[in-house]
Order: structure tokens, then C-alpha cells, then sequence
């Protein structure tokens, strides 16, 4: 039978973990806009202090393309320290580290952080192999993000998460004011340089597109240009 922990020895996550999802998840992962997932600023010392609050500490990302790459900067905004990022993509991890992550790995080369340590995930490819690596990555009573739509299959191991009191959630839309406050972030430099995208003309699409899905850019969006 697996191993679980007593309730009295977790942190306050296990017993708030929905609301810190839906509060953390649609303020942070839900922001979608093109290539960049919003921080409103609006809400950042609210955010700070429950996250404070519920003890998260140590935050892992699966993905560093536009959404991946976005929240982990969202992320850092918010004054998190410990934020992880797997990606397969060489050129990404690159990427990922120049925007000033600091801990990204490929995880098909070494996977350490399938140890059941992390408080929050952020699945931003939604494949099963990542939805996987987010239940295994996952402590008892913290949360997974689910924001990514690579497939819909496979990867969900159910008894861990109903044991573990693992909160499970997907997350996809965003509203007009979140829009404009990430625009108003991103002017700020609240997100960094921003200057991990691609600009090419719109005749370039396909070639574009090909590239993106072969892994052949570092970017994690990549731009069109009308001719």
C-alpha cells in the first residue's frame, strides 16, 4: 500500500489547496495572451502573502515554450525562488536560462525532481509523459496545474493523486482586465527583457510552424509579420 503522510504534518497547502489553485492558477497560468501569460500586478502582494500563507515554496514548471516559459517568469515576478523548468528542447534551455531561470534540465537525460517534492506544478505541455512527471513531482497536498493540450490520454494516475490529496485542475481562459494588466506588466519589466521570441514574415508560416514542432527555434513563440 502506498505511503502517505499523517494530515498533521502537511502544510496548510493540503487544507486551502483548491482556493490557492484557482486563485494562483487563473492569476498566473490562465493569462494567456500571444506568447505571454500574465502577472496582474493588481494582485501581486495579495498572491505573495497567500502563497506566503500556505508555505508553497518550491515551483515546477513542465515546458518552456510560451506558456511553460511565461508562468515561470510570472512566477519569479511574484518573488518565487524556487522555480524548476523541464524541457526537451536543447535550444529552449538555453532560452529558459538566459531569461534568467536558473534551474532548467531536460528531463529524457535526468529526472530529479520526480521525487514527490515540489508544492506547485504548472504542466504547460499536457502530454501524458509530462502529466506523468507532474503526479510523480508532486508532495502530498499540493497542486497541479494542468494548462497544456498536447493530448487528452493516459499519464493520470488517480489513486496517487486521491492518497497523496493531490488538487488536480485545468486551466485555460483569461479576462479583459487580465489582458490589459499583463500588457501594463510587461511594460514594466515586471517579466524581463521578453526577448525570447521570433519575428517572421507571414509567407514563412509553414517553415515556422515545422520548426517549432521539430524543435529546430529557441523561441519559445515565434511571431508572423504580414508581407
Amino acid at each position: 500500500m502506498e505511503k502517505t503522510e499523517s494530515p498533521k504534518s502537511q502544510k496548510p497547502l493540503r487544507f486551502a489547496g483548491f482556493f490557492f489553485l484557482v486563485y494562483l492558477a487563473n492569476v498566473i497560468t490562465g493569462k494567456a495572451s500571444m506568447f505571454l501569460i500574465g502577472s496582474p500586478k493588481v494582485f501581486l502582494n495579495d498572491v505573495l502573502e497567500f502563497l506566503v500563507l500556505l508555505g508553497a515554496s518550491a515551483f515546477f514548471v513542465i515546458g518552456a515554450g510560451a506558456v511553460g516559459l511565461g508562468s515561470a517568469l510570472a512566477l519569479k515576478a511574484f518573488g518565487c525562488k524556487e522555480i524548476s523548468i523541464a524541457e526537451t528542447n536543447q535550444l529552449r534551455c538555453e532560452n529558459a536560462e538566459q531569461a534568467g531561470i536558473e534551474f532548467v534540465f531536460d528531463p529524457t537525460k535526468e529526472n530529479n525532481l520526480t521525487d514527490g517534492s515540489m508544492d506547485v506544478i504548472i504542466d504547460a505541455v499536457g502530454s501524458k509523459e509530462s502529466r506523468r512527471t507532474a503526479i510523480q513531482s508532486a508532495k502530498p497536498g499540493s497542486v497541479i496545474v494542468h494548462v497544456g493540450l498536447l493530448d487528452g490520454v493516459d499519464g493520470f494516475d488517480a489513486r496517487r493523486l486521491t492518497l497523496q490529496e493531490i488538487t488536480f485542475v485545468g486551466v485555460y481562459t483569461y479576462t479583459m482586465m487580465d489582458f490589459q494588466q499583463t500588457v501594463t506588466a510587461m511594460a514594466e519589466g515586471k517579466l524581463g527583457a521578453l526577448d525570447w521570441f521570433e519575428e517572421r514574415s507571414l509567407l514563412e508560416g509553414p517553415n515556422a510552424f515545422s520548426d517549432l514542432l521539430q524543435g529546430k527555434t529557441s523561441a519559445a513563440k515565434i511571431v508572423l509579420r504580414p508581407c
